[in-house]
């Protein structure tokens, strides 16, 4: 699970670094700002659902067998030493509580700003109108809104103008539902806080939203220049809420607006290419369908394309090739559910440490090395076909063989429908002998 999520990361991070180069390349100076908006959401929601799709591709309906690799084991000619499997996990665990508790940190930090919210407006004094809650209070806070409510300081009541223009700007954010976008992107940031595409998603999504707002209110004022004006008088006020829509949110954004404001209507033509997302959707998941067959320590498409499989997980070439099954079945590319042994990998090791055992010839001769094997869990889990991929000695290859073929029933692996599947599993063992043994 820790390293699927790992892969997710990457995946969503490719698919979310694909779809912002389409918008900033073609989209981003267009003033179609519902169109944009429309993009960086179906962006953002494409690249986060696309890593998360179960991909099955049938490759090769004559092999039945499902490729597994299972961890690596160590035994020494120690018999007194347990076998050790080999665990990486600890700092990846750890790495992991610290990301979790990051996340944890920044969603309590959003529900607080939302609960001072809702505490501002519970002392503010309400007027209500057509929907929208007008929130009227004495904070030293310039404008903003949040659902269906519009905070506006009471310093503007004697600004009829400035007000009016404000409250245009406001209510544009709220008929529009832009704190639904902020709310999703506020959850997003939280969750993958460590990809700083979320935040540049963000970040443009905002300024969208601002857009769009001021041309609405362009629309009540008496003219262009005056709105600015008004726009660049708030720049004294404060902001309290990050995430909330603001009138005045920062100067280089205050530039853009106005900029913005200033810029030609895009030609209807260009607006053909929103299409583009389509494509590239299906780029994202050409690219997630990939890199799951790649990173995955699970696969399968013929004999040879197994070798090659597991020599690149193990950075070993493995000469011999799978024994076919005459059983036809379906083929997986990534089995549901993995065989395991009977009570887990626990288990195992203590089952090896009972029974396996360093060859007394092999110790004499000096000979260590890691032995591959390659066996079937039955779908009744008994283990069948057992073969050597690699080995360097017979003798060690000997004493992997014995312990596997005696194993006792495995719980058999499940595919989508959760039944039973004949399931090869590469089993790797290192033999490994103790300085002293080697000064020998």
């Amino acid at each position: 699970m820790k390293s699927s999520f790992i892969i997710y990361m990457i995946e969503s991070g490719i698919g979310l670094g694909i779809f912002y180069i389409i918008f900033s390349l073609f989209l981003r100076k267009e003033t179609f700002f519902g169109m944009n908006r429309l993009f960086l959401i179906s962006s953002l929601f494409l690249s986060l659902i696309i890593p998360c799709l179960d991909i099955s591709i049938s490759l090769n309906d004559k092999l039945s067998d499902v490729i597994i690799a299972v961890p690596e084991l160590s035994v020494t000619n120690n018999l007194s030493e347990e076998i050790k499997i080999v665990e990486t996990h600890s700092y990846l665990e750890l790495g992991l509580l610290v990301y979790a508790l990051i996340s944890l940190g920044l969603l309590l930090r959003f529900i607080y700003s939302l609960y001072k919210i809702f505490q501002l407006k519970g002392i503010g004094k309400i007027e209500r109108y057509k929907n929208v809650n007008y929130v009227y209070h004495n904070l030293n806070v310039g404008s903003f809104s949040f659902l269906d409510n519009c905070f506006i300081p009471e310093t503007l009541k004697g600004e009829q103008e400035a007000l009016t223009a404000i409250i245009n700007h406001e209510n544009a954010h709220i008929y529009n539902l832009h704190s639904i976008d902020i709310i999703f992107l506020e959850i997003i940031c939280s969750i993958l806080w460590i990809n700083p595409l979320v935040w540049i998603f963000r970040k443009r999504l905002k300024e969208i939203h601002e857009f769009q707002a001021d041309r609405c209110s362009i629309k009540n004022i008496s003219s262009k220049i005056r709105y600015q004006n008004i726009l660049v008088g708030q720049i004294s006020e404060s902001c309290l809420f990050n995430f909330t829509n603001n009138f005045k949110l920062n100067n280089s954004l205050i530039k853009k607006r106005i900029q913005m404001m200033s810029r030609k209507q895009s030609s209807k033509i260009n607006s053909t290419k929103y299409f583009l997302i389509v494509p590239v959707a299906i780029l994202v998941f050409f690219i997630s369908s990939k890199t799951e067959a790649v990173s995955s320590t699970i696969s399968v498409k013929k004999a040879s394309d197994f070798i090659e499989n597991v020599k690149s997980v193990k950075e070993e070439i493995l000469e011999t090739p799978l024994q076919k099954s005459s059983d036809d079945t379906t083929i997986y590319v990534v089995i549901k559910t993995a065989p395991e042994f009977r009570n887990g990998l626990s288990s195992l090791k203590k089952y090896l440490n009972k029974n396996l055992e360093y060859p007394a010839e092999a110790k004499n001769k000096g000979i260590e090395g890691r032995v591959h094997l390659n066996f079937i869990v039955e779908k009744d889990g008994s283990v069948s076909n057992v073969k050597v991929l690699k080995s360097p000695s017979p003798l060690l290859s000997k004493s992997a063989i014995d312990v596997v073929k005696n194993m006792p029933k495995w719980k058999p692996g499940l595919d989508d429908d959760n039944k039973p599947v004949r399931t090869a599993l590469v089993f790797p063992v290192q033999f490994s002998l103790n300085k002293s043994d080697k000064k020998k």
